[in-house]
């Protein structure tokens, strides 16, 4: 069994339909119409009616989040299976606050992370200090 991401999808496309393939597909924000529409809508508009069929033939679609595996409902007529990427923590942690005060993230520098919001949030934008 194969895992297909995005462009190897497309250039597999005549094989898809020539013969059973098995395959899984794994659904991420931008694989999905309306997950990042600012950057993906117009490829949807243009190759939906080329990727649909891939997905309705996956023999399983797997999604990072609720929230995408609705949107692949949505777009796809198919119910993924959710394999979230976070893991809940099994006890609260102790926090105290530090002074300077420190911002921590895990993950890609994105437009869709927007980590400019927490540092306005925080105020640190107005010149509290920033330990980075």
């Amino acid at each position: 069994m194969r895992t297909l991401q995005f462009r190897p999808v497309l250039s597999r496309l005549p094989r898809t339909y020539s013969q059973a393939s098995r395959y899984v597909l794994t659904a991420h924000l931008g694989d999905v119409p309306g997950g990042v529409p600012e950057q993906t809508d117009h490829l949807f508009r243009l190759l939906g009616p080329f990727v649909t069929p891939v997905w309705r033939r996956a023999r399983c679609v797997t999604a990072v989040s609720r929230f995408v595996a609705g949107l692949a409902r949505k777009a796809y007529g198919l119910t993924p299976i959710v394999i979230p990427n976070g893991v809940r923590p099994i006890a609260r942690p102790q926090l105290r606050a530090h002074s300077p005060r420190r911002i921590v993230m895990a993950g890609r520098l994105s437009i869709q992370k927007n980590p400019l919001l927490a540092i306005k949030a925080l105020g640190f934008d107005q010149g509290n200090g920033l330990v980075v």
